[in-house]
Formats: C-alpha cells, sequence, structure tokens
C-alpha cells in the first residue's frame, strides 16, 4: 500500500513546470471556455427549441451561427492553452474537454446530416435528431462540469466562480421562462 497517489503530466513541447500562480493563458483559457460551452450553446440551444415559430428558418442560421462562433471560441481556448501551457493532459479537466472535443465535432456532424435530411412531410421524429438533442444535453452538462472541475484546479477564484454562478442562474431562469411562457417547439 502506498501513502501518496502519483500524478502523470505529459507535455507535447517538453518538460512541464509546476506553477502556483493563474496565468493570464488560463484565464483566457477560461473565458473562452465559458462563453464557448455554457453562454453560446444555451442561446443557440434556446433558439432551436423555443424560437422556431417566432424566428421562421431563420430559427436554423442563428442556431448554427451561435455554435460555430462556440467551436471556434472553444478551439481557440486550447489552442491557447496549449501553446502557452505545453498541451498539458493531466486531469480529468482534460480528458473531460478532450471528450467534450471530439464529441463536439460529431454533433456538428450529426446537425449538418440533420438539415441534409429533413424532410418538411415527415409525421414522426426521426431517430438521428433524437440522438443530437441528447447528446447536445450531455455534452452540455459535460462542458459545465469540465467548467466547474476547471475551476477548483485553479485555486476557486472568486472572478470565476461569480459570473459561472450568475450565468448559470441567468440560463436556468431563461429555460424556465421559455418552458412555461413559450413553450416548446418541435419541426
Amino acid at each position: 500500500m502506498h501513502p501518496q497517489k502519483g500524478t502523470l503530466r505529459y507535455s507535447f513541447q517538453g518538460e512541464v513546470e509546476q506553477d502556483s500562480g493563474v496565468s493570464a493563458f488560463i484565464v483566457w483559457h477560461g473565458i473562452l471556455m465559458i462563453l464557448a460551452w455554457m453562454i453560446l450553446p444555451a442561446m443557440a440551444i434556446f433558439i432551436a427549441r423555443y424560437l422556431k415559430d417566432s424566428l421562421g428558418p431563420r430559427w436554423l442560421t442563428a442556431h448554427m451561427t451561435l455554435f460555430a462562433a462556440a467551436a471556434a471560441a472553444a478551439v481557440l481556448s486550447v489552442t491557447i492553452v496549449a501553446y502557452n501551457l505545453g498541451n498539458v493532459l493531466d486531469d480529468p479537466h482534460a480528458a473531460i474537454g478532450v471528450v467534450v472535443m471530439v464529441l463536439m465535432g460529431v454533433q456538428i456532424i450529426l446537425g449538418v446530416v440533420i438539415d441534409k435530411l429533413w424532410d418538411p412531410e415527415r409525421n414522426y421524429i426521426p431517430m438521428q435528431d433524437i440522438v443530437h438533442w441528447w447528446l447536445g444535453r450531455l455534452l452540455f452538462l459535460m462542458a459545465i462540469s469540465s467548467i466547474i472541475y476547471g475551476i477548483v484546479l485553479v485555486g476557486n477564484p472568486i472572478y470565476f466562480w461569480f459570473p459561472t454562478t450568475c450565468f448559470m442562474i441567468i440560463i436556468t431562469l431563461s429555460f424556465i421562462y421559455g418552458h412555461i411562457k413559450i413553450g416548446r417547439v418541435a419541426h
């Protein structure tokens, strides 16, 4: 029985340095990931779930544009960390992040396929639509758990907790409002 746990730190750029402070790169990574995985997806999901009737065919353009911006912010965020901090993959936060990024690609491809297969005369919801909805929900929850874990890793700074908590409350209240006042729209 070993009294201490070991850790694995790996960097594609050589030796990994231990740093006690939160670097600007980590702060930007966090800001971009909160934007990419909390704010923009919530807006895109809200549009798809509640605003299809009021926006007409523009809902899909808005939905795709918001998710394209989220994907770009996520890729930029990962690039910032990989370039500046050595692409460190050593904890559950990074592991969840890698899974989320890969599944994001699957989700985007699935969304494109769904758009191409869409039939206005259909009288049932195709399986690929249901998979898209549930994979999106799973990704959203995984991303938020990764954001929370990332905040814990950098020492729980208030400048991350306060806005993250506020955004989670606003998102939750927005979806409650949409559900009660607007109602789900399915096409």
